[in-house]
C-alpha cells in the first residue's frame, strides 16, 4: 500500500494504525442543462447557420481550453444570420415545383418526384458531413466550407434561371441544387455541437447566451415569413430572374466576411 496516501495515527499502545484521509469533496462534473435543451429545441425548427465572434475569453470545457481566442455567439450576427438563412431557404423552395412545371415543362409528377429526391439526398449528406468533420476537418471548418458552398450553389442557381440557355437550364439548376444539398449536409451536424461546447454554467456570464435563442427563434420567424410573402411573390408575380438573385444576396449577407470569417 502506498502510505503517502494515507494519514499515519499513533494510539497507546504503541502501534501505527493507517487512517484513510476524508474524502474531499468532488465537483459535480458541469451539464449544459437548460442551456441545451433551448438550443436543440431552436435547432430542430430550422437553426442551421449561425456566427460566431472573435474573444479575448478562451471557453473552458473538461479542463482545456480551445486557445488564445475562443469563439463566442454573437447575438446580433446571430439574427442577422438566421434572417438571412430562412428567408433563403423557403423563398427557393416554396415554389421550385411551380417553377419545374411552368418554366422547364415538366410534368406535376415528374417534378414533385425531383423535388422530394433532392430532399431525400439533402438528408442523408449530414451524415457525411458529421464523418469529415469528426475525422479531419473539424466542425468550425467544415460549418464553413459548407457554408461557403451552400453560397455557390445559390449563385449558380441565379445564372440556371437568368443568363443559362433554356436547353441547358434543367442541367445547371439541378446542379446547383445539388451543391446547395452538400453544403447543408455540412452545416446541420456540426451546428448544434459546435455551439453546446461554448455553454459553461460555471461561468455565470456564459448562461447569459442562453437568450440567443430567443433572438434566433425570432429570426427563424422573420426570415421565413418574409420569404413566403416577399420572395416567392416576387418569382410568381415578376420572374425568377429577379427573385433568385435576392436569395443570394441573402447568403452572401449570411457569410459577409465581417461578420462569419471573424472566427478564423
Amino acid at each position: 500500500m502506498d502510505r503517502s496516501c494515507v494519514a499515519p495515527v499513533t494510539v497507546d499502545n504503541g502501534l501505527i494504525v493507517d487512517v484513510a484521509p476524508p474524502a474531499t469533496k468532488t465537483k459535480k462534473p458541469s451539464k449544459a442543462g437548460w442551456s441545451s435543451a433551448i438550443f436543440i429545441i431552436c435547432k430542430s425548427i430550422g437553426l442551421s447557420f449561425f456566427v460566431v465572434n472573435r474573444s479575448r475569453v478562451a471557453y473552458r470545457r473538461s479542463g482545456w481550453i480551445e486557445g488564445v481566442y475562443g469563439f463566442n455567439f454573437c447575438v446580433f450576427d446571430g439574427e442577422v444570420v438566421e434572417v438571412a438563412e430562412r428567408f433563403a431557404h423557403y423563398g427557393l423552395v416554396g415554389n421550385l415545383i411551380a417553377y419545374l412545371i411552368k418554366e422547364l415543362g415538366q410534368p406535376m409528377a415528374t417534378a414533385a418526384q425531383n423535388v422530394n429526391i433532392w430532399v431525400v439526398v439533402s438528408s442523408i449528406f449530414p451524415v457525411v458531413g458529421a464523418f469529415i468533420a469528426d475525422s479531419y476537418l473539424g466542425r468550425f471548418r467544415t460549418i464553413l466550407i459548407s457554408s461557403v458552398m451552400y453560397f455557390l450553389g445559390m449563385i449558380l442557381m441565379t445564372f440556371s434561371v437568368s443568363i443559362v440557355p433554356r436547353h441547358n437550364r434543367k442541367a445547371v439548376l439541378f446542379t446547383a441544387l445539388y451543391i446547395l444539398a452538400v453544403g447543408e449536409g455540412g452545416t446541420k451536424p456540426c451546428v448544434q455541437t459546435f455551439a453546446a461546447d461554448r455553454f459553461d454554467e460555471d461561468l455565470p456570464e456564459e448562461m447569459a447566451k442562453s437568450s440567443l435563442f430567443n433572438w434566433c427563434f425570432m429570426g427563424i420567424v422573420v426570415g421565413a415569413t418574409a420569404g413566403i410573402f416577399f420572395v416567392i411573390y416576387l418569382k410568381d408575380n415578376v420572374g425568377w430572374t429577379e427573385g433568385a438573385p435576392v436569395l443570394a444576396a441573402a447568403v452572401a449577407i449570411a457569410l459577409a466576411p465581417g461578420r462569419f470569417l471573424d472566427g478564423l
